[in-house]
């Protein structure tokens, strides 16, 4: 029985000792594999991180050069804002002063028109002058009681205050055209005598104050001027070619000329109104 019972025992061990082996392998083999496992598993992490650095650094890349791109349109588009401003400046600057250029060609043609205007008329009003004094003078010689001395003299001439007093009779009773005619025939009979500086006066005054015709009006004032300096009757014409130039926007010749007043014809009827001008901010306001 002894026998029997040890065999039994013995092989109970027996049995253990080979479950014990087999645990102990099947521990290894998991070990194994798990080492296996976490190499693989490390060596995809390790992939993966490689692979996601290199996406980042491709969109790092690709910011940086969306950016650079970004950052050269908007240089592109400030410098082409810039240059269309500059372009828009020029343009608004040449149509401007093209403005300015067309307006005073028109204020030149309509002044040219109107000097060719008052020649015109100062050659009818000449000629009928001549007619007038050729009437005058076959009046004259008309009323003669020899006949054969009548024919044989000079048509007789009016005197120049007569003549003078004439030209200003007409031009009060607005007759401008008659006294520009009368006024002329002064000029024409006595060019030396005293009032002719009135005459040539009263002939810018028919074209000045009956017809309102400035360009005429100055272009004889400024005869005045030159032609009669140190008169009275200068002094005005000045003033009134001051007035003109203020008219046509020319502010410094205007203030030069009431300047010229003050200071050659301290004396003149107009240098109290020249003053005040020259004193305001504005002297053709």
């Amino acid at each position: 029985m002894r026998v029997r019972g040890s065999a039994w025992a013995l092989a109970a061990l027996l049995a253990c000792t080979d479950a014990c082996f087999a645990t102990k392998n099947d521990v290894r083999l998991l070990q194994d594999e798990l080492r296996v496992s976490r190499a693989a598993t490390a060596h995809a992490d390790s992939a993966r991180a490689a692979q996601a650095d290199s996406i980042h650094r491709l969109l790092m890349a690709n910011q940086d050069q969306t950016e650079t791109m970004f950052a050269q349109s908007m240089r592109t588009g400030r410098n082409t804002a810039d240059s269309l401003a500059a372009l828009s400046g020029r343009m608004v600057d040449f149509q401007a002063r093209t403005k300015e250029a067309l307006d005073q060609l028109g204020k030149d043609l309509v002044a040219v028109a109107a000097l060719n205007q008052a020649s015109a008329n100062a050659l009818a009003d000449l000629q009928r002058g001549g007619d007038q004094a050729q009437q005058r003078a076959s009046g004259t010689a008309g009323t003669g009681t020899d006949s054969t001395a009548a024919v044989g003299s000079e048509p007789a001439i009016p005197a120049p205050g007569d003549l003078i007093a004439e030209a200003r009779g007409e031009f009060n009773t607005h007759s401008c055209s008659t006294a520009r005619g009368t006024f002329s025939d002064f000029l024409q009979y006595y060019p030396t005598d005293r009032r002719a500086v009135d005459a040539q006066s009263g002939i810018a005054e028919t074209y000045a104050t009956c017809e309102g015709n400035q360009p005429a009006a100055d272009s004889v004032y400024q005869i005045v001027i030159a032609k009669y300096p140190g008169t009275d009757q200068a002094a005005t014409a000045l003033y009134r070619h001051a007035k003109y130039l203020c008219t046509k926007g020319n502010k410094t010749d205007a203030l030069a000329a009431l300047k010229k007043i003050v200071s050659d014809y301290p004396l003149s009827t107009v240098k109290p109104d020249a003053s005040s001008l020259i004193n305001q901010a504005d002297p053709c306001a």
